[in-house]
């Protein structure tokens, strides 16, 4: 009897610690994608920041800072840290167009004063086909102009940056041509903020 009731101590005891850890975890470790559903049919895939390392390098082959595109990293040298993703895709979950985000960490610097870096890619049925393309990156300041690329691209916009961008937001499309309807849209903060 003493035996069952110390392994139900233990047990419960384990139980208990392991609620606790996982209570403990930050909410931007945490974080796994969210999921919504758009008027249109379309979904949009919010990626928290690891998450959306995790999905460039298995879609691109390797993480940002070895990417081989254009002979180098397309955001520049140390743009190695992600800010999240969104991705948005059709009613069948069939990827349409994600856009990423990434920032370069300074040492002894603010996370709101780090550059930010953002790239926005044709996927799916669109994916080397020409295509309109628009990124807009916004930094956390007001009296600081956004940062656009648009135009027709077969692979990517972009890269477009900000100096102090971290917490800024990013907005973007994708049409088949300048004047037709939007065949994919979205919007989000980079970065872990508030």
């Amino acid at each position: 009897m003493r035996v069952l009731r110390s392994t139900t101590k233990l047990v419960l005891s384990v139980l208990l610690l392991l609620a606790a850890t996982a209570a403990m975890a930050s909410p931007a470790s945490a974080a796994e994608s969210r999921t919504t559903k758009n008027a249109d049919g379309t979904y949009t895939i919010e990626y928290s920041p690891e998450e959306a390392e995790k999905l460039f390098a298995q879609e691109h082959g390797a993480p940002l800072g070895a990417q081989p595109l254009m002979g180098s990293n397309p955001c520049g040298s140390g743009y190695t840290h992600s800010g999240g993703a969104q991705r948005i895709t059709d009613s069948g979950g069939v990827p349409i167009v994600t856009a990423y985000s990434w920032y370069k960490d300074i040492p002894d610097n603010g996370f709101y004063e780090d550059p930010t870096c953002g790239l926005l890619y044709s996927e799916g049925n669109y994916s080397g086909k020409s295509m309109y393309l628009s990124a807009t990156l916004c930094d956390n300041y007001v009296d600081t102009p956004c940062a656009t690329d648009a135009g027709y691209y077969a692979t990517y916009a972009g890269p477009v940056r900000q100096t102090h961008g971290y917490c800024g937001k990013y907005y973007f499309f994708m049409k088949k041509t300048k004047t037709s309807s939007d065949l994919a849209r979205g919007s989000f903060t980079v970065g872990a903020c508030n």
